[in-house]
């Protein structure tokens, strides 16, 4: 799926009530008879949005979740059971995260 955001032709901070308002103008331009694949893109990106913790959700991990593998690698590499050093957890869960954007302040 696209960006829930970019399909309903909202901000990344938008609220309960703009995103709302956007989802049901996008259903009218969109009737379901005339543009049914369209339609289901503004449903699916409606309910990608629809609360607050979706939305975070959204944001932090986009369509899926943040690859760890790295970080399970690195953890799993040592043979006697030690934890990574703080600096090692860090810099691993960084590089998982690093193509994630994270907002800078929530809306509520």
């Amino acid at each position: 799926m696209k960006n829930p955001f970019t399909i309903l032709a909202i901000s990344d901070h938008a609220d309960d009530e703009t995103i709302r308002e956007a989802f049901n103008a996008q259903l009218q331009a969109f009737p379901q008879e005339r543009f049914p694949q369209r339609y289901r893109e503004i449903q699916a990106a409606f309910h990608a949005l629809q609360d607050r913790r979706l939305r975070m959700r959204q944001r932090l991990f986009g369509n899926g979740d943040p690859d760890l593998t790295p970080l399970w690698t690195q953890c799993l590499r040592y043979t006697a059971p030690r934890r990574p050093t703080q600096k090692t957890f860090r810099d691993l869960m960084a590089e998982s995260l690093s193509e994630y954007r994270f907002p800078d302040s929530e809306k509520s």
